[in-house]
């Protein structure tokens, strides 16, 4: 389903600079009142403000008055809107997550189950690699635990999505056991072993990586 550095934590967002923020649509079918309207465009404006200072300086040095003095709002108005700088941070994540996990869906869709497992894990193991370094500035431990267990219950959740939806195909030793069990025992095994994989100097290639979760998970080998 990341040195913190302003070169490096651009790559991270870098994308984002075409996301709209306009979420009207998905919020509901009935247009916004005028109250609404200014709170979403409030809102989108803190979250366009957040994604520029992310990049400009990194997790460590974000803050939430610069958030504020680059939207030109009041500070206690950030916290109208989100908790802390992690929420916000999330929220711009979040947002690109669900946009990466729609472009994976795209590649993987037309194959049969559990190839498509393989893929997609082959391909989640890629995008790690390509930015270990803006992944652990956000999700190691110089990072924040927040942001970690969010992702870890993001992944998650892609995984009950699956699930619920039969994607997966399912062993008979995995039949009876509850969909949100299964999906967060993945969730948990998959990033654990990004953490021991990080840590070991990436001493297996993505798609070795993805062969040996493949094998864990079915039980056999892609000789088999």
């Amino acid at each position: 389903m990341f040195d913190d550095s302003e070169e490096t934590i651009y790559d991270v967002v870098i994308f984002l600079q075409t996301i709209d923020f306009d979420m009207m649509s998905v919020i509901n079918n009935r247009p916004l009142n005028r109250t609404e309207r200014r709170k979403q465009r409030t809102r989108d404006t803190l979250l366009m403000s957040a994604m520029h200072v992310l990049a400009q300086r990194g997790y460590k040095k974000f803050s939430i008055k610069a958030v504020t003095e680059l939207a030109d709002v009041g500070y206690g108005t950030f916290y109208s809107y989100f908790d802390d700088r992690d929420d916000i941070i999330w929220a711009i994540l979040h947002q690109q997550f669900e946009q990466s996990q729609q472009h994976i869906a795209s590649q993987i869709n037309a194959m049969d189950s559990p190839e498509r497992e393989l893929t997609g894990w082959r391909i989640f193991f890629e995008n790690i690699q390509q930015h270990q370094a803006q992944f652990t500035a956000l999700f190691g431990e110089a990072g924040s635990v927040k942001l970690r267990y969010k992702f870890e219950a993001y992944i998650a959740e892609v995984y009950r999505r699956n699930i619920k939806a039969r994607q997966y195909t399912m062993l008979p030793a995995y039949v009876g056991l509850p969909d949100d069990y299964l999906a967060h025992f993945m969730a948990g095994a998959q990033m654990q072993l990004v953490w021991w994989w990080l840590a070991s100097d990436d001493s297996y290639t993505p798609d070795e990586l993805a062969r040996m979760l493949y094998q864990t998970v079915y039980h056999t080998t892609l000789d088999s």
